[in-house]
């Protein structure tokens, strides 16, 4: 149209000139077809006899159709974008769900390796434990079965393993003695039965290096350290004569070092010491078994024996000293049961067996050294296998 005007001459009515680029024709044409068809009257039939209104409504019409064909397109895009979407996700899912199945399975199995691996290396472990513990028995079998002969002879020796060659399976039935001398008289004294009594000695027999502050006495000699666990009893026969308080003590028995055995009336409280007192207990408000290590409260043991005057009793302990697991084992032979075990008890230097008998103001004791063939073995030797286990 724009070339038409340009070719037609110009009419003798005077119209201001509109210039027209025709360089720039081609380009705006380019442009056009970016976004449809380019139409001029010229192509559009009738040109002469139709209107601008008649063209517009055929431009209208087609511009419809085209919108109309480019909606069918897109919704037909869209459908297909999301099945092919749909589609993707459900295949998604079917690899995570595989992917899922797959960690699981391969966490079992490693779990399942871990396992069978963890028990081949504890089998080894154990195997290799058995061989090295057989050989140390054949190579220390001779000695050992020389000391034993030797121990026979002097004491009572129970089997704690069946078969065992090895001294460390082996308990010896110590065969202590009250160390007469070393008696504190101003607190004790041995009866004619050969007990140990909380009351002061009526005679005063002469003598260097009796205990001053320790209520008791100890053994004539400390034990032996030869790698066989060793094990004596107490028994007690205890009457209140009135109701404790505080912490008043009946009776203590344990092992300290030489240095430890008067440097109070009691070793509960003193380093390098092991035992077990019965006394009353302001925790509990009776009186209990407690048991200490190197000064320090481990265990108590409440209702040991009613707390009223004229309230009589038997108690009757067994303790178990094994150097060569370091362990101390403390017993209630009247319970049949473990009261406790002691580890990492220090066995660089001797320890001396204590015996304590306490406050006969309110209460009398007597104690009774049970050793040797003397000790009825039942089921404490099952006790003493777990307990050193």
């Amino acid at each position: 149209m724009t070339q038409t005007c340009q070719d037609t001459a110009i009419p003798e009515t005077h119209i201001p000139p509109a210039v027209c680029n025709s360089i720039a024709l081609s380009k705006l044409r380019s442009i056009s077809s970016g976004f449809g068809p380019l139409l001029t009257r010229q192509y559009v039939k009738d040109a002469d006899t139709q209107t601008d209104d008649d063209f517009m409504a055929d431009m209208e019409m087609k511009h419809k159709m085209v919108i109309a064909e480019l909606k069918t397109k897109n919704d037909s895009d869209e459908k297909r974008i999301k099945r092919l979407t749909d589609e993707s996700n459900a295949e998604i899912r079917s690899l995570k769900s595989v992917i899922a199945e797959l960690k699981t399975k391969i966490g079992s199995d490693e779990k399942r390796i871990k396992r069978l691996t963890d028990e081949s290396n504890a089998e080894i472990r154990s195997l290799k434990s058995r061989i090295e513990e057989k050989e140390l028995i054949e190579k220390r079998a001779p000695t050992t079965m020389d000391f034993l002969l030797g121990v026979a002879r002097e004491c009572v020796v129970h089997e704690l393993k069946p078969g065992a060659i090895d001294r460390s399976m082996f308990l010896k039935c110590t065969p202590l003695k009250y160390d007469m001398d070393r008696f504190n008289l101003d607190k004790v004294h041995i009866n004619t039965e050969g007990d140990m009594v909380n009351r002061k000695s009526d005679t005063r027999p002469v003598g260097e290096g009796r205990l001053k502050k320790y209520c008791g006495t100890c053994s004539t000699d400390p034990l032996p350290q030869d790698g066989c666990p060793q094990y004596w009893e107490v028994e007690n026969r205890v009457s209140l004569d009135k109701p404790l308080s505080q912490t008043n003590l009946i009776l203590e028995v344990g092992v300290c070092r030489e240095e430890q055995r008067d440097a109070d009336h009691c070793i509960d409280g003193r380093p390098y010491s092991y035992c077990m007192t019965v006394n009353h207990c302001t925790t509990h408000g009776g009186i209990c078994r407690k048991i200490w290590k190197e000064g320090k409260h481990v265990l108590c043991l409440p209702d040991t024996l009613p707390n009223t005057a004229g309230a009589s009793h038997t108690l009757h302990y067994g303790v178990v000293y094994d150097d060569a697991r370091k362990k101390i084992v403390f017993i209630d032979v009247k319970e049949k049961k473990v009261m406790s075990t002691l580890d990492n008890v220090d066995c660089s230097e001797p320890l001396w067996p204590m015996f304590g008998v306490y406050n006969s103001d309110w209460v009398t004791v007597s104690m009774r050294l049970v050793v040797g063939s003397d000790i009825y073995m039942t089921e404490e030797k099952a006790m003493i296998v777990k307990a050193l286990s």
